[in-house]
């Protein structure tokens, strides 16, 4: 009897002192992580910081010093977005439970600090691009009947500026970014819509026997053969594609579906896509798999955050220079190097697969 309550006794110290151990490795590496990442700032090396910060917020999810310099790393990288959310969380788990360590408390206050900087330089951003569309369209609606490719051009540069403003949309309704020309950024926060939910506008005649648009999303429903379709409009340099998607029907056990964040024909493209059971980026510069560059393969059920492809998820890929970084779901699954495509479109893929599209949309940086 004694002897089994000692070795009771001796499992409950066991714990006792591993836990509290184990924590204090999971805090040393996130602070040598985050280290490594304020040096990335420093050196305004964006993308080496935000690889460092992701693996300091592995180390230890709640980090709080490392979420907020991950969302300076992905503002001065160009996604104001994704710095936007990085921050939101971190203040809205300080409210939840406030930090206790004091650079962590200072560092919750500076995330509240920089939403706010960030939220009226945004503010003031649009009310100066609404403020010239709105000239715009007065100066169109004072020269309608004098000068009517005046007035036209004139209502073309305000929805370039603002591309739902009503009074321009309501005389000009047939508007398009021009064939070859990527659509201008919105002042809100940079995105553009690929995909306006209710037609092909845009985009390079889809064949209408497996593309449809119903219900704000896009349709790809093919057995047996491999289809794409791709904008008309190109883009060069850095630039982020982001993608929402989710698969109905798998016809075989080979399917494939995805986005092409870079194509310039049909053998030329990249893809990250969902390929039996597999996540994968995917070069190609030639016809047949020995021209295919296969740079990334993940079982979609050993990613961190389960995937279930029949509900809702989100491609990102982020072209830097001269790297590609991929995610999925907001997460991370690495950064690669680019395989520059200058001029490209963007565009979606399915074969053996009934899959649905929404939110295509690109930051052009």
């Amino acid at each position: 009897m004694n002897l089994r309550r000692t070795l009771v006794l001796a499992a409950l110290l066991i714990v006792a002192w591993a836990s509290p151990r184990d924590a204090r490795a999971d805090r040393a590496a996130a602070d040598f992580y985050t280290q490594r990442g304020d040096a990335g700032l420093r050196e305004r090396k964006w993308v080496d910081a935000q690889a460092q910060y992701r693996k300091a917020i592995e180390a230890e999810e709640g980090h709080v010093l490392a979420r907020v310099g991950l969302g300076e790393a992905l503002l001065f990288g160009g996604d104001r977005t994704g710095a936007i959310e990085a921050w939101q969380r971190v203040v809205a788990d300080a409210a939840k439970e406030p930090p206790t360590l004091a650079p962590w408390v200072e560092g919750a206050a500076r995330a509240k600090r920089r939403l706010s900087e960030v939220e009226a330089a945004a503010a003031a951003l649009a009310r100066i691009v609404n403020k010239q569309a709105d000239d715009l369209v007065a100066l169109a609606d004072r020269w309608s009947a004098k000068d009517s490719d005046l007035s036209t051009q004139a209502l073309r540069d305000a929805l370039t500026l603002v591309p739902e403003h009503p009074r321009a949309r309501e005389l000009l309704p047939d508007f398009a970014p021009p064939t070859g020309a990527a659509p201008a950024p919105t002042a809100k926060a940079g995105w553009v819509a690929l995909f306006d939910g209710k037609s092909f506008a845009g985009w390079d005649s889809p064949n209408q026997s497996v593309w449809t648009v119903r219900d704000g999303v896009i349709e790809g429903d093919l057995e047996k053969a491999l289809n794409q379709t791709m904008t008309q409009a190109e883009f060069k340099g850095d630039y982020d594609v982001r993608i929402e998607f989710r698969r109905l029907e798998r016809y075989a056990e080979g399917s494939l579906f995805g986005v092409l964040p870079a194509i310039n024909g049909i053998y030329k493209k990249t893809m990250f896509c969902v390929l039996a059971g597999e996540i994968q980026l995917i070069e190609q510069d030639g016809q047949g798999q020995s021209n295919m560059q296969f740079v990334l393969r993940r079982d979609i059920r050993g990613l961190s955050k389960p995937l279930d492809l029949k509900q809702w998820n989100a491609f990102e890929v982020r072209f830097r220079g001269t790297t590609t970084e991929v995610l999925v779901n907001e997460t991370s699954l690495g950064t690669f190097d680019r395989v520059e495509r200058e001029g490209s479109h963007v565009g979606i893929m399915v074969q053996d697969a009934k899959v649905e599209w929404r939110r295509i949309e690109v930051f052009q940086r």
